[in-house]
């Protein structure tokens, strides 16, 4: 398969010195081995090697979302693809899916989604602060994934949804509780919802909020990730780990 324009690449030099860039016929990308002429990966099969100005050797890889999501520019603190995982696993979102979610902020969760959804999917992505909005929308449409993202400037607890019979409704905001019956009246029957908490006060609030509502199958995550150092003769734990980040709710909507 080779390397169309606009594709988003990974070139690899080294685990020092690799660079993520979209191929498009006329650019060049720096690195500290040299410039890379981007008409040279236009055309190019992956997995073949380009030479820097340096004549130092890259491999071309197609970028994978993760590596993407490393360009965005971070106006909010965003989820992490641990969690992020969890997340579009145990709500079952996939090809064809129509999810809301609410609380874009740097367009991290809502990227993924989108790009889990398509072709015939769509994410509502709401967020109450324009200003945040426009960098989400940024960030999104820089990727290409804003073709599977309606995009809506709405205070959610003040005035809910606009969908009905969505798949999953996702929750990344200071107060989910006070969205619940928001939620209730969005999902179809057996739909998923997930909350995003960052600290035990929301989760104490919000699990006490579910009391009498039409949510069960409850699930709570709290998920930590430790990189290994994979080098030869010393294969080992990294000294760092990415511990707590956030709690990740989940639960199924009943008729």
């Amino acid at each position: 398969m080779e390397v169309r324009e606009g594709d988003w690449v990974l070139l690899y030099h080294s685990e020092e010195v690799k660079v993520v860039a979209k191929a498009v016929r006329g650019a060049r990308v720096a690195t500290i081995r040299g410039a890379i002429r981007l008409d040279d990966v236009v055309g190019a099969l992956y997995g073949s090697r380009v030479r820097s100005t340096l004549g130092e050797e890259f491999v071309v890889f197609p970028a994978t979302i993760v590596d993407v999501l490393s360009r965005f520019r971070k106006v909010t603190q965003v989820m992490h693809p641990k969690d992020i995982a969890q997340v579009l696993m145990y709500a079952g979102i996939g090809p064809g899916s129509k999810v809301i979610e609410v609380g874009l902020g740097s367009g991290y969760l809502t990227a993924v989604t989108a790009w889990y959804v398509r072709p015939d999917g769509v994410v509502y992505a709401y967020e109450r602060r324009p200003d945040v909005a426009r960098v989400g929308w940024e960030n999104i449409s820089s990727i290409g994934l804003d073709r599977w993202v309606i995009l809506r400037i709405r205070d959610v607890v003040a005035e809910g949804f606009e969908e009905r019979g969505v798949d999953a409704v996702v929750l990344d905001m200071a107060d989910p509780w006070r969205a619940l019956d928001h939620a209730h009246g969005a999902l179809r029957p057996g739909g998923s919802l997930a909350a995003y908490l960052t600290t035990v006060d929301q989760l104490v609030k919000f699990v006490g909020a579910l009391d009498g509502r039409r949510f069960v199958d409850w699930r709570l995550y709290d998920v930590a990730l430790r990189e290994w150092k994979v080098v030869k003769g010393e294969l080992r734990p990294r000294s760092w780990a990415l511990a707590h980040t956030g709690y990740v709710f989940l639960a199924r909507q009943r008729p």
